[in-house]
């Protein structure tokens, strides 16, 4: 009968060495939650919730949505109509550049000339197809020839940029703060949220303090803004508020 040899003994040391790899690796798993994007917990941070990518693929979308940015910029640019009162590019959507207080053919009960001069504020609301964004088009073209720069945009639009990239939150805001002019397009389509309507104080506030000319438009009356945000309605009815009336006009066509 063939005799075996001396049986092996594992190396204690490279069982301690593996008992303490599992046990890191435990902890680490139960203490250190996996990333959603690149699904390790290579750089999450103990205690981060579940849902939060960890800091370097935040750092990643950040630089991605940077450059996406950067392309939409040049590609709107592309498309903005020149004015060579200001020499500069208006910075008005397509579907509106036609609209101009000569354009107009509403009824408003003040002369479309005193804007620039009398009011900072300028809140307009009505039914959908009423004309807002028309005369709101019309107003900040008349400011912009006394500014020279301008920012159009859609109210979600704002606020969802804010909502993309928490950690610039305050570099991303700095543009809708402390433009020249802010024309604010269909403030209301959604019902606003603690998060929205936080956005929209924190942006109106100061503009409102500094007499920075702004234009809001809104399905919303003002006492149904003020349902949903007292603060808001305040600030915006300041100054200017015009009501439009009438059917939607889109569907005339």
């Amino acid at each position: 009968m063939r005799e075996e040899g001396p049986k092996k003994i594992p190396d204690p040391m490279i069982q301690v060495g593996e008992i303490e790899v599992t046990l890191e690796g435990k902890l680490r798993e139960s203490v250190w939650p996996i990333c959603p994007i690149c699904g390790t917990n290579e750089h999450t941070s103990a205690g981060q919730d579940q849902d939060v990518p960890c800091g370097e693929c935040r750092k990643l979308e950040r630089e991605k949505l940077e450059i996406q940015r950067e392309g939409e910029k040049l590609e709107k640019r592309a498309r903005l109509i020149y004015d060579p009162s200001t020499d500069r590019h208006l910075e008005i959507p397509p579907r509106y550049v036609h609209c101009t207080a000569e354009t107009w053919s509403g009824a408003v009960p003040f002369p479309l000339s005193i804007w620039p001069t009398e009011f900072d504020f300028a809140y307009i609301h009505g039914p959908t197809g009423s004309g807002k964004t028309h005369l709101a088009t019309a107003l900040f073209r008349l400011r912009w020839v006394c500014i020279g720069a301008g920012l159009w945009t859609d109210a979600a639009e704002m606020v969802e940029t804010f909502r993309l990239d928490i950690d610039a939150r305050e570099s991303l805001g700095q543009r809708y703060v402390d433009a020249s002019l802010l024309l604010l397009d269909d403030l209301g389509s959604e019902r606003l949220t603690d998060f929205s309507a936080d956005r929209l104080n924190y942006v109106l506030r100061h503009r409102y303090n500094w007499r920075l000319p702004t234009i809001v438009t809104s399905n919303l009356r003002p006492s149904e803004l003020a349902e949903q945000d007292q603060r808001l309605a305040s600030r915006l009815c300041s100054d200017l508020t015009v009501k439009l009336r009438g059917e939607d006009q889109r569907l005339k066509r």
